[in-house]
């Protein structure tokens, strides 16, 4: 009697078995889909205002969107999802996936419409929380509901929906928290003291996010930059240094400290950061290269003006005579100066870079040396030493 009760599992585990191996081959195939489709939906489409038939139709036809939204095939992802949760509304993940698509359709007054009803279902889903946020703040300037949904992350103390950390998910939130109200200040221009509200609270939050990553170049460099809009000089230089020394290859806060040394005329630093930005800049990154060299050009003429009326004993600009081929004074003394830097320094560095497919590539050898160099601050006992 065992034997014959062990050998009706075996063959009942069999046939499941080869059932399901029947039904994922067939599931793999358009055409039996279709069909499959058409014959679950003349029941779901009959049926599913009854709990008992709606939630299991709901459910199939988001697994169907799900297979879609990974594979990127997006329109027919929107469609299984709208019908899925026709049948199953409660389904939030399937909502904030839904919502994602909207938003790489820039429909993004549908995508928030999605993200708040998966929030409506489920109030933890943080992670959907989060894109809420961004959308509301990045997309349409609506700072104060975004840094309303970052607090709330920021503030929860656990994160069911995310596979990262408790902790850099508060990092993220602050972060995003700082980028929101420094956004506020584009809508008051004339309102300093409003606006200097905002880039404190901004200040802080980025703080908030160094404290539970103080190695985030991001948080660094926005600090930086911030106290620089503020006008505390100190801090933002000390800022832009650590920002360099986290990651010394992305070429923002070398910019940025390029143009507060320049404000403080302190020309050759200036230069120097103008030199190590424009390494790191892609060569395809048209506006900002051209800016780039605004920047750099004006300050070898201030440099060059500055040098020339020190060791001179000049007060006024003066420009040479007609002789000369017409040019200014700090054309013909910009051009001496932007030769002896270029010689000394400029070969070296940009030897040690090569372009691939617009990005800079450092040669293999002399990496170490090339981001060592980068990485130095060689400003920063200028800002160590103010008061």
């Amino acid at each position: 009697m065992i034997k014959f009760f062990n050998n009706i599992i075996v063959r009942i585990i069999a046939i499941l078995l080869l059932l399901a191996l029947t039904s994922y081959i067939l599931l793999q195939n358009e055409w039996y889909l279709d069909k499959h489709d058409k014959a679950v939906g003349l029941v779901c489409n009959r049926f599913y205002k009854y709990k008992i038939i709606g939630v299991p139709c709901g459910v199939y036809y988001i697994y169907r969107g799900d297979k879609y939204y990974a594979k990127g095939e997006l329109n027919n992802a929107v469609k299984y999802y709208n019908i899925g949760l026709r049948d199953y509304p409660a389904h939030s993940q399937a909502r904030c996936n839904l919502a994602n698509i909207y938003v790489s359709y820039e429909d993004y007054s549908s995508a928030v419409e999605e993200y708040r009803t998966a929030l409506k279902y489920k109030p933890k889903f943080m992670a959907c929380r989060m894109d809420l946020g961004i959308i509301l703040a990045e997309t349409l300037s609506e700072y104060d509901e975004a840094i309303s949904e970052y607090q709330k992350v920021a503030d929860t103390k656990k994160f069911p929906n995310f596979k990262s950390t408790i902790k850099e998910n508060k990092e993220y939130a602050y972060y995003n928290m700082g980028l929101a109200y420094r956004g506020k200040t584009m809508f008051a221009p004339r309102e300093k003291l409003l606006n200097n509200e905002y880039l404190k609270n901004a200040v802080i939050s980025y703080d908030n996010a160094l404290k539970i990553n103080k190695n985030s170049y991001d948080s660094l460099y926005n600090l930086a930059l911030t106290h620089h809009l503020l006008g505390n000089t100190k801090e933002a230089g000390l800022n832009y240094c650590k920002a360099i020394e986290t990651d010394p290859m992305k070429y923002e806060a070398h910019l940025n400290l390029g143009i507060l040394l320049d404000g403080l005329k302190y020309y050759d630093e200036a230069i120097n950061e103008f030199r190590k930005a424009g390494l790191l800049i892609d060569d395809g990154d048209y506006k900002t290269i051209l800016y780039l060299n605004d920047l750099l050009n004006d300050s070898f003429k201030k440099d060059a003006i500055f040098k020339y009326s020190e060791k001179n004993k000049l007060t006024t600009r003066y420009y040479v005579e007609e002789q000369e081929v017409k040019k200014s004074f700090w054309d013909i003394i910009t051009e001496k100066f932007r030769k002896k830097n270029r010689k000394e320094n400029l070969d070296e560095d940009e030897q040690n870079v090569i372009f691939k497919k617009g990005k800079p590539v450092l040669i293999q050898e002399k990496e170490t040396e090339f981001k060592k160099r980068m990485k130095k601050c060689e400003s920063k006992d200028i800002f160590k030493e103010m008061l």
